[in-house]
């Protein structure tokens, strides 16, 4: 026999099987390729005993079901009722399956593959289907406290840091106190610097420049004038631009006794840390080494 032949009468082979047997004698053939698609187990929607036995759970007792489907009103609730009596009632449901299978032989060859299947599912769905639980007042009220506390302990850790950072500094934040310091007696020969007068420009251009007036000394800019009677203050000192604090006596006309050469950065007008000592040549040492005050 040619393969034609061959192939139909192994057609009319596994039809008289199957119309014997139910069964298939010859195994599928599995689809080969990237395109190839596991085909999908058919969902058996006609009547099985688990079908039938919620359905007759659910009319014997009408009033507990409805109770707790009221009771609780998250989806698929149903289910967990249902799969709850059976696992109460697993003896009844056993011979309740084995009467129905007995009443519905074609139906039962049906469902014996997929019974198993659709409690799993039901108990799945209706495990995804409990209520969420409620938080009381009092869990509340502790979980709210615990966050409170979990941030109050979280700021004094940092605030611990940020006091263990400033003592370990190499300045001190904290504001200078005003020493006592021994101030010499003003003498009348001592000399007295002028501030340098502005030039106008045309007038310069115009009128013959005068000659000027003799200039001190850097040393005599950078030294501190002998200081007058009055206490010590931080005071703003303008140098190259840039206002620094330095110590000295305060005078109503602004110009100020100095008593140190000693600079400081100045932070919104309070001193912080050291900048150097004015040199007699105006320029600022910073290698220079800072004066205890205290």
């Amino acid at each position: 026999m040619n393969v034609t032949q061959l192939l139909s009468h192994r057609d009319q082979i596994s039809a008289e099987i199957l119309r014997q047997t139910g069964e298939s004698a010859i195994a599928p053939v599995k689809a080969k390729g990237a395109k190839a698609k596991k085909a999908k187990k058919a969902k058996n929607t006609g009547p099985t005993a688990l079908k039938a036995y919620n359905q007759k759970i659910c009319n014997d007792h009408k009033d507990d079901y409805d109770a707790y489907c009221e009771a609780n009103k998250a989806k698929g609730v149903h289910l967990v009722w249902m799969a709850s009596y059976r696992k109460e009632h697993q003896e009844d449901y056993e011979a309740f399956k084995v009467s129905w299978a007995a009443e519905h032989p074609k139906e039962a060859a049906s469902d014996a593959e997929s019974a198993d299947t659709a409690e799993t599912m039901d108990a799945k769905e209706g495990a995804e289907a409990k209520p969420k639980r409620v938080l009381t007042d009092e869990h509340k009220a502790k979980m709210k406290a615990g966050r409170e506390a979990k941030a109050a302990a979280k700021k004094a850790e940092k605030e611990q840091e940020r006091e263990t950072a400033i003592a370990n500094g190499p300045v001190s934040l904290a504001p200078l106190a005003p020493a006592p310091v021994e101030v010499a007696a003003a003498t009348a020969d001592a000399p007295k610097l002028k501030q340098p007068k502005k030039v106008n420009k045309k007038a310069k251009e115009v009128a013959p420049e005068p000659q000027p007036e003799p200039t001190p000394e850097p040393e005599a800019m950078a030294a501190p004038e002998p200081a007058e009677e009055g206490e010590n203050e931080e005071l703003p000192f303008k140098h190259n631009g840039v206002t620094y604090i330095r110590i000295g006596v305060s005078k109503a006309d602004g110009n100020h006794i100095w008593s140190s050469s000693d600079l400081w950065h100045s932070k919104k007008g309070v001193r912080a840390s050291y900048a150097g000592e004015l040199l007699e040549n105006g320029q600022i040492n910073e290698d220079a080494e800072e004066p205890n005050l205290s």
